[in-house]
């Protein structure tokens, strides 16, 4: 007999039988806290998720916001400074060719 069963007045039997249920009890309970964890860890990498994806929206959206005032400052630069654009150029090209070709038919 061991000693815990000697001091409970367990017979070896009774001694067995409480160990093997004591080691079936710590193997539920183990699985049921892994089990436990991995819903935690689940449930974090979906708060995770969502926070990141949140995030992005509005770094995106801030980065859309920060683009759309300088494009609207260096537009009003560019008139204030009366610069011609890239497109006002090639439009006044375009026009100029369209002369030239109609200058030479006639």
């Amino acid at each position: 007999m061991t000693e815990v069963s000697r001091r409970a007045k367990l017979s070896e039997a009774d001694a067995t039988k409480f160990r093997e249920e004591l080691m079936r009890r710590q193997e539920a309970a183990q699985k049921d806290l892994q089990a436990e964890i991995d819903r935690r860890i689940d449930h974090a990498f979906i708060q995770l998720g969502i926070l990141k994806a949140g995030a992005q929206k509005s770094a995106e959206a801030a980065r859309d916001e920060v683009q759309n005032f300088l494009d609207r400052r260096i537009d009003e630069a560019i008139e204030r400074l009366e610069v011609a654009r890239a497109e006002d150029v090639q439009s006044l090209l375009s026009r100029v060719e369209l002369l030239e070709r109609m200058s030479a038919k006639v």
